[in-house]
């Protein structure tokens, strides 16, 4: 089988577990190493491989837990840690996260749902705090099975639950302001100057403006 567009390469592992012949590539360099680590190394080094990565990877762990830096930033009673870009807001000077996806869990089995759970963001003072519903500690994983979930509406045993909508919109490279809600659009490179509305500005103004998010985001990098 072969793949040219491989990039993670989840289409030639199956293939692999099939006993297929497999030759996958990717031009992205994410997707390169990827490869490598997915399909290649573990085809060449089996359980070899699998126990060397568990050593060392226990051995990494284990030496950024005595970093005193790292300490400063992580909490030692946290699993996992959910990154997300942000910017600052045009509007109120404030930073707002990103966020495309609210949802931690939403999972279904045969006889309903069995997980869900996800984040919502809580404004306390000038930051943007997260905290997470879990229905499955609030309403028991039974009850859950009961479930509805429409769009961003859960609905179980009559009562309703909102889960966030996304505040970063991709394609247009609009966003939202988590703190002042306002929309987050366009800038002038020139000026330094961020617009709402567009329509009844000049057509040499508009020619220059660049999407808000995507610049402000360049200049983090």
């Amino acid at each position: 089988m072969l793949d040219p567009f491989a990039c993670f390469g989840s289409i030639p592992l199956e293939a692999m577990r099939l006993g297929l012949s497999v030759t996958a590539c990717d031009l992205l360099p994410v997707g390169y190493v990827f490869l490598k680590a997915v399909l290649e190394y573990p085809a060449k080094y089996g359980k070899r491989l699998v126990d060397d990565v568990e050593r060392w990877g226990d051995w990494v762990t284990q030496r950024l837990r005595e970093d005193p830096l790292i300490k400063e930033l992580y909490d030692e009673d946290v699993a996992v840690y959910i990154g997300s870009w942000e910017v600052k807001c045009p509007s109120c000077n404030r930073w707002t996260p990103l966020v495309g996806n609210w949802w931690l869990a939403r999972v279904k089995g045969k006889e309903g749902y069995e997980r869900l759970a996800w984040m919502e963001p809580k404004i306390v003072g000038e930051r943007v705090e997260i905290e997470v519903v879990d229905l499955n500690r609030m309403l028991g994983s039974k009850l859950l099975k009961e479930a509805e979930v429409r769009g961003t509406t859960v609905i179980v045993a009559g009562r309703q639950f909102r889960v966030p909508e996304s505040n970063i919109e991709a394609r247009r490279e609009t966003a939202i302001c988590l703190l002042c809600h306002q929309p987050i659009m366009h800038i002038d490179p020139q000026t330094g100057k961020h617009y709402i509305e567009t329509k009844i500005l000049p057509k040499e103004v508009k020619e220059r403006l660049k999407s808000y998010v995507k610049i402000y985001l360049k200049t983090l990098q």
